[in-house]
């Protein structure tokens, strides 16, 4: 007879424990978004597409905002679904011209289009460098590609676009960006199903998840646990690099291309990214592909190296990306030299 009251008191005690804890969640996700600022998602909603072709690529003639704590900056695609203005037809027929392939770095993650290290390499090769001759940058970069996606993405506009000069961007996670992804309500997801659409939630809604993945991969267990796996860690994914760089490498120079990888280094500096750098630089001679290697120009002191990044973001700020635009032409103009006076 006494079992009712026992449930309801029962049933209250749980009520009020579980208002508790979300009371309490959400005392510390408002304290986050006050006190503290850190990376989210927060690239906007349809800036990607499906793409049968390649897996995913960028939304044709998008326009969206992309908000971060170090910037709120607009991008704009052109009719390819490229960052940047509209290119035509008879501008490529009369001009020498660059294919940039990559990931959001090349992309220019984090700052306008005319900021962007593409548009500023565009800029100073027709200002000055060769009066006979007009130079066109076609940014391809894709936050988020693998070479698997640069490959693909190659094989679909490389003959149309026709340029001279094919240059690969490589970063640290490119080892491991090889994985297959995919667009779930207008966000790209590394697994299909109902795991990926909360993951997605999570990092458009919590600040309080971010906070929590970031303080965990901060950590120095996180990083002994990937050390510690050694060659058992890395050697699949450089076999995979390997194998698809070697592609695109053969694709490229078919159609009678120049080819150059880059090499961009990460924000941090430590052994693990020096192992990484001298692994690149052993897997450019093994494949015999031209490196144009911009960790001496970023291996800077820690106060410089600081000003060319964001504060939280992990890429480039304006600073870092005149760094990198002008290092890179530094590099390129024997080279585009040699192909103007051959058109000539």
């Amino acid at each position: 007879e006494n079992v009712g009251p026992k449930v309801s008191a029962e049933l209250l005690k749980s009520g009020i424990i579980v208002f508790s804890i979300v009371l309490s969640l959400f005392i510390v996700e408002i304290s986050i978004r006050i006190f503290t600022s850190q990376p989210y998602y927060g690239y906007p909603k349809y800036m990607y597409r499906n793409d049968q072709e390649i897996g995913f690529s960028l939304t044709p003639d998008f326009e969206g905002r992309h908000i971060q704590p170090d910037f709120n900056i607009k991008y704009n695609f052109n009719s390819y679904g490229f960052r940047g203005r509209e290119i035509y037809k008879e501008e490529l027929d009369s001009s020498i011209r660059l294919l940039l392939l990559g990931d959001s770095v090349a992309f220019g993650n984090g700052v306008s289009f005319e900021k962007s290290w593409a548009y500023r390499l565009e800029k100073k090769l027709n200002n000055g460098f060769d009066e006979k001759q007009k130079y066109i940058v076609v940014n391809t970069g894709v936050p988020g590609y693998g070479q698997d996606e640069e490959i693909k993405l190659f094989k679909k506009w490389g003959k149309n676009l026709k340029p001279h000069i094919v240059l690969t961007t490589f970063c640290t996670n490119d080892w491991n960006d090889n994985s297959s992804q995919y667009i779930e309500d207008g966000y790209v997801v590394n697994n299909r199903g109902s795991a990926s659409r909360i993951k997605v939630f999570l990092n458009l809604h919590s600040r309080l998840y971010t906070f929590i993945v970031l303080r965990i991969k901060s950590t120095s267990w996180w990083h002994r646990n990937r050390e510690d796996r050694g060659e058992a860690r890395i050697s699949p994914p450089v076999n995979i690099a390997k194998k698809n760089i070697a592609s695109l490498d053969r694709e490229v120079k078919a159609l009678g291309m120049k080819h150059y990888l880059v090499y961009f280094p990460d924000k941090t500096y430590n052994h693990t990214n020096k192992d990484d750098h001298r692994r690149f630089l052993k897997l450019c001679k093994e494949l015999n592909i031209p490196v144009i290697d911009l960790y001496p120009e970023f291996n800077v002191n820690p106060e410089e190296r600081r000003r060319l990044y964001f504060k939280i973001d992990p890429h480039w700020n304006d600073r870092g990306n005149e760094h990198a635009a002008e290092a890179i032409y530094k590099n390129l103009k024997p080279v585009l030299k040699n192909i103007a006076s051959q058109i000539d």
